[in-house]
């Protein structure tokens, strides 16, 4: 949507409108878009603020939901400012629905069925509006009008902007109450989250918890730099780790997926690499869910003195997978169930021999561009997207803390060299727990994967993990953790990233703080 001088108006996805059910009319009615009143922003300035932000051609809008600060201050300035505030957020969150990929249910409800009305108006355009349009037409008027410049029409078009804010149908979201958690959730989502990051001394996370019709929490904590003191912010890029995995294999079963499959899960590795050893009975399928029985590289000792002596190296994947295959072998082809990096890189050198490009532009034309995950990034060299969170670790050779943010990341590869956001994150995660890139078929293949080792609630798949109905995966690279769930059962969604990768019992920081999350809000699906 552009208001103004026709500059677009984008937002992240932690904006998404609350909805809810309209008996008014259906199938038309069948969704009801909830927007946030002035009154719910006041009120949970310091808790339940959404935190997306309204952009303006790339840059900040003058009234960012980040910033609590410029909330407070907008919300004061009168009735003038909160209606200018109200309607650039109404319409960044019709944005946000009119995406590819978005609940395009929503956006075919009828004006009438979110509580509007008004008299029917004619544009210059000779398009007419009235409260039997949908959420989508409304969408396409107020962005002609802006980017026309139509300056009477959009002002008619603000007054229905205006009968948005807090809209109330069927009394379900007065005041925005269904898009926070009730205070003493939000005070015990806080107070694990406090207390997990003084247990393993974690600098600084930034985390989001979603369950649709009880609430959103999302936070930044802490500081980013330590020899700074800079704060947390919500939009700092952190290395994923092995949450790259699950993008890789995703990429392999989209090129299994359909009618015309590039490859099939069960052919054997030999028929792409020859120099795997025993790669007549190693099956593309067995890479992807740990079951190849090949030695992790990252656990040799030499390779891990020669990576810490010189983290600025540049290393091949070849020269990784070789690592690994000296090494050897778990067991037999098929035979059991061992996590290695190994298997996720010679993934990645399959994917680019089949496909014939990089993983970059496998990755963007298949997973990022679809989900429009602007904010993930396939680094080429050590530096860090700005903004980022600098990431602290004891993996170094005297065991003192250090700053890995700009160790370069080629020795992850495929298994470990992605960097990304809170926002992109929480759209990976529901789309990685739902199968969206992927048929039914093959989203069903990947779920019927996941193997649960014996005494345990988690379980290991094709590139997606299982912790007690969790699915998602987690991310470790010296100086940061990464931990992202979607639980199918509740539609929820948790997204855990930190500056630090410092353990306690071998536990990561990240896991332990979704661990801890997920009993407040999903109790009878608490992780091991």
């Amino acid at each position: 949507v552009s208001v103004g001088k026709g500059k677009p108006f984008e937002t992240t996805d932690s904006s998404r409108p609350v909805k809810v059910k309209c008996a008014d009319e259906p199938p038309a009615c069948k969704d009801a878009v909830c927007f946030r009143s002035p009154d719910y922003y006041l009120n949970n300035a310091w808790n339940g603020l959404p935190r997306g932000e309204v952009w303006i051609a790339g840059t900040p809008a003058p009234v960012s939901t980040r910033d609590v600060w410029a909330v407070v201050r907008a919300l004061k300035g009168g009735d003038s400012a909160i209606r200018q505030f109200n309607r650039q957020y109404v319409a960044a969150q019709l944005t946000l629905l009119a995406k590819k990929n978005a609940d395009q249910t929503a956006m075919r409800s009828r004006l009438s069925c979110s509580g509007v009305n008004f008299a029917p108006l004619q544009l210059a355009n000779g398009e007419n509006l009235s409260p039997g349009s949908s959420l989508k037409d409304l969408f396409e008027a107020t962005e002609w009008a802006a980017r026309n410049g139509r300056a009477g029409d959009w002002r008619e078009l603000a007054g229905v902007l205006d009968q948005l804010v807090g809209n109330d149908p069927n009394g379900g979201c007065l005041l925005g109450e269904e898009s926070s958690f009730r205070k003493t959730v939000r005070n015990s989502l806080d107070r694990a989250l406090t207390e997990t990051m003084n247990e393993y001394n974690v600098p600084g996370a930034v985390v989001g918890v979603w369950v649709p019709g009880e609430g959103e929490w999302v936070t930044a904590r802490g500081v980013s730099d330590l020899a700074t003191g800079e704060p947390m912010r919500l939009d700092n890029h952190f290395r994923i780790g092995s949450n790259t995995k699950p993008f890789t294999v995703t990429a392999l079963l989209e090129l299994a997926d359909g009618p015309r499959p590039k490859l099939k899960l069960d052919d054997p590795v030999s028929k792409y690499l020859s120099f795997v050893p025993n790669g007549n009975n190693i099956t593309l399928r067995m890479l992807a869910d740990m079951t190849s029985g090949l030695a992790n590289y990252t656990e040799d000792d030499d390779f891990v003195k020669t990576l810490l002596s010189n983290p600025q190296r540049v290393w091949r994947p070849r020269e990784l997978v070789n690592v690994g295959l000296a090494l050897k072998v778990h067991f037999l082809p098929g035979e059991g169930l061992y996590y290695s990096n190994t298997n996720t890189v010679l993934l990645g050198m399959i994917i680019e021999r089949v496909t014939g490009q990089s993983i970059n532009e496998v990755f963007t034309r298949r997973i990022f561009n679809p989900l429009g995950l602007s904010n993930t990034i396939w680094p080429i060299d050590s530096a860090m997207p700005r903004p980022y969170s600098h990431g602290y670790t004891k993996q170094t050779l005297d065991g003192q803390q250090a700053d890995a943010t700009h160790w370069n990341p080629s020795w992850g590869y495929t298994a470990g060299q992605l960097i990304s956001d809170l926002g992109d994150m929480k759209i990976w995660a529901k789309a990685l727990g739902t199968g969206t890139l992927l048929s039914p078929e093959m989203q069903a293949e990947r779920l019927a994967s996941l193997k649960l080792p014996p005494l345990t609630t988690r379980s290991y798949g094709l590139g997606i993990t299982q912790e007690n109905g969790w699915l998602g995966h987690t991310g470790s690279l010296p100086g940061y953790t990464t931990s992202v769930y979607y639980l199918p059962s509740k539609r929820a969604t948790i997204v855990v990233l930190t500056n630090s990768d410092i353990s306690s019992d071998d536990v990561r920081p990240s896991a332990a703080i979704f661990k801890a999350l997920a009993a407040i809000v999903a109790p009878e699906n608490v992780p091991d």
